[in-house]
């Protein structure tokens, strides 16, 4: 969804650009100069979503207590059936 959010506020398919810029009467290269802390914004936050899985995944993993070991050893059985 962030990456859907930079492609409607960036050209050449910026779909809010284009209509952001239509209501407000503003040229485009007002709007680009305005929005690009945004864009490096999301940017940032992509890059965060995409190289630190961890750093994503802590608040589900405490909430389903479910703390693999990077190695996956000891990741949950999903199989629904218990070894006894």
């Amino acid at each position: 969804m962030t990456l859907v959010t930079m492609g409607g506020m960036t050209p050449p398919m910026g779909v809010t650009m284009f209509a952001a810029c239509s209501i407000l009467k503003c040229p485009f290269e007002d709007y680009v100069r305005e929005c690009m802390p945004f864009v490096v914004t999301i940017v940032l936050e992509g890059a965060i979503l995409t190289f630190l899985p961890y750093a994503v995944m802590w608040l589900p993993n405490l909430g389903f207590d479910a703390l693999p070991a990077p190695d996956g050893k000891d990741a949950p059985h999903l199989s629904g059936a218990d070894a006894d």
